[in-house]
C-alpha cells in the first residue's frame, strides 16, 4: 500500500505555511507522497480565483519537491464536492492507496458539522496539525472522535506559522511586500498576472 497524503483547500495562493506543515507531515508519517488538492469554488468563499490559476500557483511552489504532486482532483468535479464523497472515489480508483487527510486543528474541531463525518473517519486517517490551539482541547476532542466513530486519528505537531491567504491577498491589495511569505515562484506569477488588485 502506498501512503498518500492529501492537503485540500482553496489554495488562494498557496502559501510557505502549506509547504512546510506538508514536510513536516510527509517526515512524520514516512508518507510516499502528498497531493495538493485545490477545492473547486466553494460557496462559503468568496472571490476565490478561478481552479486553474490557482493550480497554476501550486505546480511553481511544489516545483522541485519530488514528494509533493498537484491534484485537479475536486476541480474536474461538478456540484456541491464533499470531502467524504472525494475520499470514497479516491479510494475505489487506486486500491493500492492508504489516505492521510492532512487537517488543521481549527477544522477537526469542526468535522461533526461536515457531511457525513462517520464515513471520512471510515475511509482515511486524519492527520491534525497544530494550528496555535489549545492542545488539551484537541487532545480531548482526538479521544471523543476515536471513542465515537472508532476514527484514526494522528497529531503532529507542527511549527506555527503565523501567515494566512487572505493576508496575502490583502498586501498584495494595498502594494505590500509578499516576499518570504509564498515562494518566490509564486510572487512573481501574482506579480506578472496583476491577481489579488
Amino acid at each position: 500500500m502506498k501512503k498518500i497524503g492529501i492537503i485540500g483547500g482553496t489554495f488562494n495562493p498557496i502559501h510557505l505555511g502549506h509547504l512546510i506543515i506538508a514536510e513536516k507531515c510527509l517526515e512524520a508519517l514516512n508518507l510516499d507522497k502528498i497531493l495538493f488538492m485545490p477545492s473547486g469554488n466553494p460557496p462559503h468563499k468568496k472571490n476565490v480565483l478561478n481552479g486553474e490559476i490557482r493550480g497554476d500557483m501550486i505546480k511553481l511552489a511544489i516545483n522541485g519537491n519530488q514528494n509533493f504532486e498537484y491534484s485537479d482532483f475536486e476541480l474536474k468535479r461538478t456540484g456541491i464536492i464533499y470531502t467524504a464523497d472525494t475520499l470514497s472515489l479516491m479510494k475505489q480508483q487506486n486500491k493500492d492507496y492508504e489516505l492521510y487527510f492532512i487537517i488543521g486543528a481549527d477544522s477537526l474541531l469542526q468535522m461533526e458539522s461536515w457531511h457525513e463525518p462517520s464515513e471520512i473517519f471510515k475511509l482515511c486517517t486524519v492527520v491534525v496539525t497544530d494550528r496555535d490551539f489549545n492542545r488539551e482541547t484537541v487532545r480531548d476532542k482526538i479521544k471523543s472522535f476515536e471513542n465515537k466513530y472508532d476514527a484514526n486519528i494522528i497529531y503532529v505537531v507542527t511549527p506555527y506559522i503565523d501567515i494566512s491567504s487572505s493576508e496575502i491577498r490583502e498586501l498584495v491589495n494595498s502594494g505590500k511586500s509578499i516576499k518570504y511569505l509564498v515562494p518566490v515562484d509564486v510572487e512573481n506569477y501574482i506579480n506578472k498576472n496583476n491577481l489579488y488588485k
